[in-house]
């Protein structure tokens, strides 16, 4: 199969979607459609071709789809130009002519269709005209990319197969012609291709430079530190922010996740890169050490959410001081490798809020410096994304609402937290919190528990949820364990009163959540332990949390987005348990599409296990044996606390809600050595990749282990990494100070490779 048979399939593929799309959007979608159809509304015509093509609310009649493309040809509609040229292409509907089909392509091109210039690329190339036809394919892709990232994705292969084919000078010349196509051919909302629209843009590459000259003094004045090298700004598309926003996570999910394969953890950064840039309107990239702007994410964002347009020149000057902030962060602390040495998803949350609420810091300073304070509030708009509090309530409590309260509490909750620091500590104190973050979120919501010396690390409950996913039966199970921080709460229970939740969050003293499911599962199923002041406060959390799940039932099923019936509230029998509730019923789009969904808590004295059963509707003694098994981990875990405290000596007392501050490690687990002598043993055989295997499952759960980090560091080193020796070998150092090993290796690093 050519290429161009692919991608004609990969269009076909996509209008399929669509189609099925269109049915389930109404009843009876068709007549609407024929009305405007028959009235001469050219994208009426597409659609309804479209729903003839597949047999969608009609019979099948692929002359009657070519009808209506042809109608909507008439008024040079460029998705009815791409439509109608495969199907002359393909000879469904038409008799086959390869020319007309060119020229149909063609003119769907020129129109600054993006599909149609995949498709139109990927046939010049297919007859010889390999250069236009790539540079094409190239400017199309790329667009793609910004506007539906996974049609674009699956061009991308191609294009990258099309340029392996290339001379070098062949690739100059595409690059060159497509720079061309690109500055002369007009962006256009279409119908396919354009899952995310896209704004007009609104400032220049030149004019993003002339703001970053004029800023950058005030800039520096606001943060009280001076730019070492000018900062690299780019007006940039979504795609290429994705790619560098890309760069930045893989190491973090690496750090975080990592027995998951290297490939699968660079698509899932690359996936989760191409949602995110939907958002953003900035992004300053560590490894590219660049500031990306996107001027189109931000024309549509103003527009979504009511900022007059007269702002923008000002906005943007607000926008370009907070990523200017980031650049000079990262010249200081190198945030690169700051957050390389990050395994703890909680330590990295919270610094997340301290490097973005010292932007929001830096850049509110300089509207007020400049006279911009209505700007400034105008852009605290984007920050809060535009939220309307009374609408967020009437949508209750979703995924989409979770985000959005947890991206506030990043932006807006971190520049409290720098506020609350300049009022205890004096402004000349910010650098020394950016030097020396909080390791847990709770300083963020509580900045007075923040402290400049050494912090105690949280508690670390993961072992004991370890390998609980097995009581549920056979898998295959994908697993994920995360830690609950403060921040992660507020945006969880953000749906509480305020007066309540404010009371809650000081009780809690370490919860760890553990979500699994099949792969082919709709959602997973959820496992969650909360360990908290003391018993009144579990009592009062699991009433709170009923309430709360209450009321966003009643919300879901008054606004008519799902059918919910059979809820069941009540006690749940659990011997030995302080309290034990239950809150089930069924969910579903239809009376024939519903799902039982059960959520359990259980309390035992200062924990409660929760249960979030999505799929496998498991008895209640089940759920009971289960409660008790993490009940009886816990006491275990705690009396070997215990006893490390105990046997470390007085002056390493072990304190409600902390671990036992060993040091250089985190909370003591039977793993940990044997992970360090399976490291030893293949170091010793030069056996590196399975060294490093051993030696990331102990950092892992002790991120500051200096053994293990000195054997990570001398491995690097001998591979010539001496970023990551260098990286490495600074926590050991941190972590067991005055080491004898460490300083004669760190003086021969800095010999062949100086910091």
């Amino acid at each position: 199969m050519s290429f161009r048979s692919r991608w004609i399939f990969a269009v076909f593929c996509f209008l399929l979607v669509f189609a099925t799309q269109a049915r389930s959007e109404k009843e009876d979608p068709l007549a609407e459609l024929r009305k405007l159809a028959d009235e001469g509304n050219a994208k009426a015509q597409v659609r309804l071709g479209i729903c003839c093509q597949h047999g969608k609310g009609t019979e099948k009649d692929h002359g009657e789809a070519t009808r209506w493309f042809a109608k909507a040809v008439e008024k040079d509609d460029p998705d009815g130009l791409l439509l109608l040229g495969i199907a002359y292409s393909s000879g469904e509907g038409v008799a086959k002519d390869k020319q007309k089909a060119v020229e149909l392509l063609k003119k769907s091109s020129l129109l600054g269709h993006p599909m149609g210039m995949t498709v139109y690329g990927s046939t010049l190339a297919d007859e010889g005209e390999l250069a236009t036809g790539v540079a094409y394919l190239q400017v199309g892709t790329l667009r793609l990319l910004d506007t539906d990232p996974s049609t674009g994705m699956k061009f991308l292969g191609t294009l990258g197969t099309y340029k392996e084919k290339m001379s070098k000078d062949q690739v100059d010349l595409v690059k060159k012609m497509a720079d061309e196509l690109e500055a002369g051919t007009p962006y256009i909302e279409t119908i396919l291709g354009y899952t995310f629209p896209l704004g007009p843009m609104i400032f220049t590459q030149a004019e993003a430079e002339a703001i970053v000259r004029e800023i950058q003094p005030e800039v520096e004045k606001a943060a009280g530190r001076t730019f070492k090298t000018p900062p690299l700004v780019s007006v940039s598309s979504r795609f290429v922010t994705a790619n560098s926003l890309s760069d930045d996570l893989f190491p973090q999910l690496r750090n975080l996740f990592p027995h998951q394969p290297e490939a699968s953890t660079r698509q899932a950064a690359l996936q989760q890169s191409l949602t995110m840039v939907q958002s953003l309107l900035g992004k300053y990239g560590f490894h590219d050490k660049t500031l990306h702007l996107l001027p189109r994410n931000m024309s549509l964002m103003m527009e979504k959410i009511g900022i007059n347009a007269s702002f923008t020149p000002n906005l943007v000057r607000v926008l370009v001081a907070h990523e200017m902030t980031h650049a000079l962060q990262d010249q200081y602390l190198n945030l690169k490798d700051t957050l390389l040495g990050m395994t703890d998803q909680e330590a990295m949350s919270a610094f997340n809020a301290v490097i973005e609420g010292h932007a929001v810091f830096v850049q509110d300073s300089l509207g007020t410096a400049l006279g911009l304070d209505r700007e400034v509030m105008e852009f605290a708009r984007f920050l809060s994304a535009g939220v309307d509090p009374k609408k967020e309530e009437s949508e209750g409590d979703n995924l989409q609402t979770y985000n959005r309260r947890y991206f506030q509490e990043v932006y807006l909750g971190g520049r409290k937290f720098i506020d609350a620091i300049c009022q205890l500590h004096g402004r000349n104190r910010l650098w020394d919190v950016l030097e020396n973050p909080p390791l847990r979120t709770s300083a963020i919501s509580f900045p007075d528990t923040y402290t400049f010396g050494k912090q105690t690390p949280r508690l670390d409950l993961s072992p004991i949820l370890m390998g609980m996913e097995s009581r549920f039966g056979g898998g295959p199970w994908q697993v994920q364990q995360s830690d609950l921080g403060v921040m992660k709460l507020k945006a969880l229970y953000g749906g509480m009163p305020a007066e309540k939740l404010n009371a809650l969050l000081p009780q809690f003293i370490a919860v760890q959540g553990l979500a699994f499911g099949h792969p082919s599962a709709a959602s997973p199923n959820g496992l969650s332990l909360f360990f908290m002041r003391d018993g009144s406060a579990v009592r009062d959390l699991i009433d709170s949390l009923e309430t709360m799940g209450r009321e966003n039932l009643k919300r879901a099923s008054s606004s008519g987005q799902a059918i919910i019936k059979d809820i069941r509230i009540g006690d749940l029998q659990v011997p030995g348990a302080d309290i034990a509730r239950r809150l089930s019923f069924s969910v579903g789009t239809n009376e024939n599409n519903m799902t039982n969904y059960a959520m359990y808590r259980v309390g035992f004295r200062s924990i409660m296990v929760e249960f979030e059963d999505t799929h496998l509707n498991l008895p209640e003694p089940r759920v009971a044996e289960i409660a008790l098994e993490i009940r009886d981990r816990f006491i275990a875990f705690r009396r070997k606390q215990a006893a490390m405290a105990a046997s470390s000596g007085p002056s390493t007392p072990a304190t409600p809600g902390t671990a036992p501050a060993a040091a250089g490690k985190g909370t003591p687990d039977i793993r940990d050595e044997a992970d360090l002598k399976a490291g030893l043993r293949h170091f010793s055989r030069n056996d590196y990749p399975a060294a490093r295997d051993s030696l990331r499952q102990l950092l892992q759960r002790q991120p500051t282990n200096a053994h293990a980090r000195f054997m990570m560091a001398v491995m690097a080193a001998r591979e010539k990494q001496f970023g990551e020796a260098w990286k490495h070998i600074e926590i050991a150092r941190r972590a067991s100070p005055g080491n004898e090993k460490i300083e004669a290796f760190i003086k021969r690093l800095q010999e062949v490779a100086p910091r």
